[in-house]
């Protein structure tokens, strides 16, 4: 999907080409993209992305996310640099923040490295430093007023992302309440049957989306569960754990639906 720069926008100049599997990732940037009337193309998986380029159409910058199918992002970004070779600044973004993970992405020839779910600021500053095309952004406006006992819920990210938005905002909400049950019963199956990949590779994928909704325990429980199943092991304390980000999930989703004025 392509979007159009407005003649006045101080990124018009830029074009983005942005790989990330992740629908409510993918969702989030496609609507900050189009506030700022930025120019970008979405893709998929790395594969997408190099097609993209080996297709001849111009971009003058790659945001690439990390873990993805068919091709990842340090893949792409080697094939990128090596059978393309091209010298197009690469930006990965990933779920994880360790130095060892900076360390591969440099390695693989990426000019800089975000966390998810991605400060728009930090993103836009490396922009600004790797494409010289400088913008501001305009402080984010509160949405959604939480209920008075202490939330599950944190929109405060989402909020700043929206920039009062409140479609954007509910629209979000309801890809999470779509997506996520699924994948918790596609987590819960995994650890119940021993399959240690699955559970890591779904517990990741989990967590982005925590981490968008400011569901910060759960995220935290994902990330224990991701770090302990990735070596091929599930220990005893992985059923009580993902039985939590369960709790914690329906939580969640009672919360979104008293926000969205849902009732059950």
């Amino acid at each position: 999907m392509i979007y159009q720069d407005t003649p006045d926008s101080p990124r018009s100049k830029v074009r983005f080409l942005i790989a990330e599997d992740t629908a409510i990732n993918r969702k989030v940037m496609e609507m900050l993209f189009v506030q700022r009337g930025l120019d970008a193309v979405f893709v998929e998986n790395g594969r997408q992305a190099v097609k993209q380029l080996e297709s001849g159409k111009h971009f003058d910058i790659v945001l690439m996310d990390i873990e993805m199918p068919e091709m990842n992002g340090h893949e792409a970004t080697r094939y990128i640099r090596r059978h393309l070779k091209m010298d197009i600044p690469v930006v990965a973004m990933s779920g994880h923040s360790d130095e060892e993970e900076k360390r591969k992405s440099k390695e693989a020839g990426m000019n800089d490295y975000v966390t998810k779910p991605v400060d728009i600021n930090r993103l836009f500053g490396i922009v600004d430093r790797l494409c010289n095309a400088p913008q501001e952004l305009p402080a984010a406006e509160p949405v959604f007023a939480f209920p008075k006992e202490a939330p599950v819920l944190d929109l405060s990210y989402l909020q700043s992302l929206s920039r009062g938005n409140s479609a954007f905002e509910k629209h979000m909400l309801n890809i999470f309440m779509e997506d996520i049950p699924p994948q918790m019963e596609e987590l819960r199956t995994a650890v119940a049957l021993a399959n240690a990949q699955q559970a890591s590779d779904v517990s990741h994928k989990m967590k982005s989306s925590f981490r968008m909704l400011g569901i910060g325990k759960g995220a935290e429980l994902l990330q224990q569960i991701e770090d302990e199943t990735k070596n091929g092991n599930i220990s005893s304390m992985t059923p009580e754990q993902v039985q939590e980000v369960s709790d914690i999930l329906n939580r969640s989703l009672a919360e979104i639906d008293q926000l969205l004025g849902v009732t059950r």
